[in-house]
């Protein structure tokens, strides 16, 4: 899912258009956002969510199709966290600017890259992600375990370490990384 900004327009229709991004809250996504997401991937896959101003797209291909049309989309948005955070760059900037910032570290996240250059890496990293959250869960057998918060133990410590360890950044950063993604 993609939140797209854009300037909230009450008088435009959007909420009639749009009825199920209209009843999205934040308070639901941040209870529970998968079943929120699968509907509207599902009946609505892109809809305008008033409460917070922004496009919501839920289908991958769609959100491809955006990211790959730079001419009728654009990534400058009068309100962006990622940008008063940063700054200007790549991902909130567009044209020859952006092309410049995505050039200059483009080859480090391509898949074939990333899986030659750092396969090994992350194996180690999941591994260890994954029995320090098991050892976390108290239980003698598998079956009396408690669940895991596959996100918040597993996909958020990993997207951080290794986004640090391509940018060549120090790994003492990912706690505070992990704030600004949350």
């Amino acid at each position: 899912m993609v939140g797209v900004n854009t300037i909230r327009d009450p008088a435009s229709g959007l909420t009639a258009r749009f009825p199920l991004g209209a009843e999205v809250r934040l308070s639901d996504l941040d209870v529970d956002p998968y079943p929120v997401l699968a509907r509207l991937q599902r009946e609505e896959p892109v809809s305008w969510v008033p409460e917070i101003g922004m496009w919501f797209l839920t289908r991958r291909t769609t959100i491809v199709d955006v990211l790959r049309d730079a001419g009728r989309f654009t990534t400058e948005a009068e309100r962006s966290t990622i940008r008063d955070i940063f700054g200007a760059h790549m991902m909130t900037t567009d044209g020859e600017i952006a092309l410049r910032y995505k050039r200059a570290c483009l080859h480090a996240f391509r898949a074939e890259t990333l899986t030659r250059e750092m396969g090994a890496w992350i194996r180690v990293e999941v591994d260890g992600l994954f029995s320090a959250a098991g050892s976390a869960s108290p239980g003698g057998t598998t079956a009396d375990r408690a669940p895991i918060d596959l996100m918040g133990a597993i996909a958020t410590p990993l997207a951080v370490a290794t986004a640090l360890r391509v940018l060549g950044l120090p790994q003492g950063l990912s706690a505070r990384v992990a704030g600004w993604y949350d």
